[in-house]
């Protein structure tokens, strides 16, 4: 099925026989949502507005997150969350400078940087210290 309205808003919708499902849509300004589901409930949705800027975020079925925003000067995040809460998130400039910051489920975080020159940082804080 395929349904537009007057402000040039477009959605598609379109089922498979192993129940995925993408539905795409796509408004007036060029925004693109695209929401890919299959039968394991991993679903995985991306979204590019028109300053290029694209968001993917996939979800699998044992509810891990992983979330992906470039932007228009390649600036990159990443977050990934697992099922035990874990998350890790990497986080690169245009200048490829890498700021990875991981929490385990015990809320231990590690931060690890790496400039363009490749120096690297680790700090690491359990949950009994300030962290800051």
């Amino acid at each position: 099925m395929i349904t537009a309205v007057k402000n040039s808003a477009t959605t598609t919708v379109s089922a498979v026989k192993n129940n995925t499902t993408t539905t795409v849509s796509t408004d007036k300004n060029n925004a693109t949502t695209t929401i890919s589901t299959v039968k394991n409930n991993a679903t995985t949705t991306v979204s590019a507005v028109k300053n290029n800027t694209t968001t993917t975020v996939s979800t699998d079925k044992n509810n891990a997150t992983t979330t992906v925003s470039p932007v228009k000067n390649n600036a990159i995040t990443t977050v990934s969350a697992d099922k035990n809460n874990a998350t890790t998130t990497v986080s690169a400039d245009k200048n490829n400078a890498t700021t990875t910051v991981s929490t385990d489920k015990n809320n231990v975080t590690t931060t690890v940087s790496a400039d363009k020159n490749n120096a690297t940082t680790t700090v690491s804080a359990d949950k009994a210290s300030a962290f800051n």
